[in-house]
């Protein structure tokens, strides 16, 4: 003779209720990772981010300064614009400054140039990693007066805590 089951038939209300219970044990486990990685993962990604920015806006700026000593060990003078650091030597500036701000004119071949040559640029020269990428001249990403170069925008202070204008 065949055995019977022992068990009763599992009502449609009861197997609702464990359908209930396991989507809600995942919807628990899906919000603790979301606030595991909002507090731990996105922060640190944040941070590689303006890390790399900032690497790359030191550098930039480093090759600008070199590029503009350059220009005076050529000319004597600094250059009245960045601009003047891509021209081609055959379309040399005719003038520069001196440290006070005033138009000298360069001696005749003196131009060594171009200085720089970035070719994702702007025209040649390094772009500022924190400015937007539709900001298409010069003075948006660089501060430039009198021989002495400066990022245009980010305010605040690097990871180090210097302040941006002071790069």
């Amino acid at each position: 003779m065949p055995l019977e089951s022992t068990t009763t038939p599992k009502q449609p209300s009861s197997v609702l209720l464990i359908v209930l219970i396991v989507l809600g044990g995942i919807a628990l486990l899906a919000f603790l990772f979301l606030a595991f990685a909002t507090m731990f993962v996105l922060p640190r990604m944040v941070k590689t981010g303006r890390e790399a920015h900032e690497a790359t806006l030191k550098t930039n700026i480093v090759q600008i300064r070199a590029a503009i000593d350059r220009f005076k060990a050529d000319t004597g003078d600094y250059p009245v614009e960045l601009t003047d650091l891509v021209l081609p030597e055959n379309v040399a500036p005719t003038h520069g400054i001196d440290a006070r701000g005033r138009r000298i004119l360069l001696p005749a071949g003196s131009y060594r140039g171009p200085y720089l040559t970035v070719s994702d640029g702007i025209g040649g020269i390094p772009v500022n990693p924190f400015n937007k990428p539709t900001e298409s001249s010069v003075s948006d990403h660089w501060r430039y007066k009198n021989g002495v170069v400066h990022p245009a925008g980010p305010k605040g202070k690097t990871l180090d805590g210097i302040p941006y204008s002071d790069l």
